[in-house]
């Protein structure tokens, strides 16, 4: 297991195949555990460990996130016009990713000893992935993929960062996360000298890299979560040190033409592509209306993009999901599956909250605001982005939420 892990860890930012293959591992593990925990309690009460903290005694985060599988079952099995057998089954693995979350946070709890080995390579993995996209972008060398130019932007002769990845955007909210999970271990200083040279270099290369892919969503996301953890972090000190980083990027954006035409492009509501968010937006407002109580199918928003586009638009249009998680999970699993995650996510943000303000020691406190930080990033870019649906995106969350559930206190913390 030990080697498993190290290789999720590494396609975290690299193989979505093998992040694949082993997110249905942890699933089985959670699914196994599961069972033995019927054969062993009365009531089979739920999967261990619960999600929700010691402090936070009613699993009511629980509750919330398996009525979100209930809602997702449910439309597998009575939405009328989800066209296959094959298309439903489809639907109902959409919430395969529930029993990873639980399967990892299993994982993580009998190896707590491990967890700063696991943070050591994800870093090693995040530096020489930096340099990557850093080279993608400034040089057009691209090794991986067999259309280096597809992201070119021709108008300032830089291309947009994907990574290992085969989308900017996935790979904009993937290391964003990495970011801002890393961020509070390098505020606390919870390393040594030389594993803290190892940490800077890590952070300075997801900044970078979610830089390089020019995607606007995932800025604003990152300067959000970049805020809200330096001021939990200290005060006084995180507010000099936003000035200190406001001044530096924005001397960077100003020398950099292409970095301020992106800025620049903000306020531009004519651009095609904040146009065609419009479009997706409302027509997956539309499938709401028309669906409202079990929605149209998780994650099936994108095959009914055209039809919607046609009834409102007169036109098929730019058909995909509908770059907003809000009306993606609505218009996917109606207001049964809208109203339990939407519970889920404000309760584990609040869950997580306690577990950072009620810890003593910095490792603990490290762990827990990064993994505040990582869903601040995931629902903020979420506002412009389905980042929900992205399976590599997804995952990224699940290992930070882990890492929180499973964490017992500061033994890990001098761990080597």
């Amino acid at each position: 297991m030990h080697i498993l892990l190290h290789l999720f860890v590494i396609s975290l930012l690299t193989s979505n195949a093998v992040m694949g293959a082993l997110t249905h591992i942890f699933a089985l593990i959670a699914s196994i555990d599961w069972v033995k925990r019927i054969k062993v309690t009365r009531r089979g009460s739920g999967f261990w460990p619960r999600l929700t903290h010691e402090t936070v005694t009613r699993p009511w985060l629980d509750y919330a996130l398996w009525g979100y599988v209930v809602a997702v079952t449910l439309g597998a099995l009575f939405i009328a016009d989800i066209p296959s057998l094959k298309d439903r089954w489809d639907v109902f693995a959409e919430s395969k990713w529930v029993l990873f979350l639980y399967g990892l946070c299993a994982t993580f709890l009998y190896r707590q000893t491990q967890v700063k080995v696991f943070l050591r390579t994800l870093q090693i993995v995040m530096s020489l992935v930096g340099v990557y996209a850093f080279l993608q972008t400034t040089l057009g060398i691209d090794w991986t993929h067999k259309d280096p130019d597809q992201y070119r932007m021709t108008a300032n002769g830089f291309w947009r960062a994907r990574g290992l990845f085969n989308n900017p955007m996935t790979f904009a909210y993937s290391v964003g996360m990495v970011f801002s999970g890393l961020l509070p271990f390098f505020l606390f200083r919870v390393y040594n000298k030389r594993e803290h040279l190892l940490l800077s270099a890590a952070l300075l290369a997801s900044g970078v890299a979610v830089v390089c892919t020019f995607t606007r969503g995932s800025w604003i996301a990152i300067s959000l979560q970049t805020v809200i953890l330096l001021l939990a972090w200290q005060k006084k000190r995180g507010l000099r040190a936003l000035a200190v980083v406001a001044t530096v990027v924005g001397l960077i954006v100003l020398a950099t033409p292409a970095l301020r035409h992106r800025v620049q492009s903000f306020s531009s509501l004519e651009s095609n592509s904040i146009s065609q968010r419009f479009e997706l937006w409302q027509s997956n407002w539309q499938m709401f209306l028309d669906h409202p109580l079990l929605g149209v199918g998780a994650h099936r928003n994108s095959a009914r993009a055209a039809e919607y586009n046609l009834k409102l638009f007169g036109k098929v249009g730019f058909v995909n999901d509908s770059h907003n998680n809000v009306l993606q999970v609505l218009a996917g699993t109606g207001l049964i599956g809208f109203i339990s995650l939407t519970i889920f996510m404000i309760g584990l943000l609040y869950a997580t909250w306690l577990r950072f303000t009620k810890s003593e020691d910095p490792w603990s406190k490290s762990i827990h605001l990064g993994a505040l930080g990582t869903q601040i990033f995931f629902h903020a870019g979420g506002l412009t982005q389905s980042n929900f649906v992205d399976a590599e995106v997804l995952t990224m969350l699940c290992f930070w939420l882990a890492l929180s559930v499973s964490c017992k206190g500061g033994s890990t913390a001098r761990t080597k």
